[in-house]
């Protein structure tokens, strides 16, 4: 055999070995690149999850604030009317005003 034929023949193996190879691990790569983007199509998914639960938590935050503010100004309203009652001469029972204020028992004008 001559060196020319011999190195065709090389060539030609190295060249199915290659085809081979690729058959082989085509559909491999292919699986591999598919789970790659659904993994990618996930992490999206849950980044955009976690913004809207974070944009939902400050607005709670927000109202639970805003209650709040409304209850200790209703309670600092509560006060100044009882103070107003009493300073009126208005004789008021303790025991039966409720934080914030529902019902007072008057007793009558001391």
């Amino acid at each position: 055999m001559k060196r020319e034929d011999m190195e065709e023949t090389v060539l030609d193996m190295a060249k199915k070995l290659r085809a081979y190879a690729d058959a082989v691990h085509g559909p491999t790569h292919a699986r591999i690149a598919a789970v790659e983007t659904h993994l990618q199509k996930l992490e999206d998914k849950i980044d955009e999850n976690h913004k809207k639960l974070r944009e939902e938590i400050r607005e709670d935050l927000l109202q639970i604030s805003a209650v709040q503010i409304r209850a200790a100004e209703v309670f600092e309203k509560g006060k100044e009317i009882i103070h107003i009652l009493l300073n009126a001469g208005l004789a008021i029972k303790k025991s039966k005003v409720k934080r914030p204020a529902h019902e007072i028992q008057f007793l009558g004008v001391k």
